[in-house]
């Protein structure tokens, strides 16, 4: 949905209407779907309209990148 916003000009018509630079306006779009992805994924699962996502691999500590 934010991305069918995206492309449909919204942006734009926002920043003149607020006088913000588009770029501004295209980053707190980007970052406002982002965070409602990530706070309305497990109510999305919860009430099936997502499958359950096994959970993510565990991923390495930061010292075995550092040569630790």
């Amino acid at each position: 949905m934010i991305k069918v916003l995206c492309m449909s000009g919204l942006p734009r018509e926002i920043a003149t209407i607020i006088g913000a630079p588009l770029g501004t306006v295209k980053s707190r779009m980007f970052y406002a779907a982002e965070h409602l992805r990530i706070t309305l994924r497990p109510l999305a699962t919860d009430y099936g309209i997502l499958p359950h996502s096994p959970s993510p691999p565990h991923s390495p500590d930061q010292a075995s990148f550092r040569g630790a």
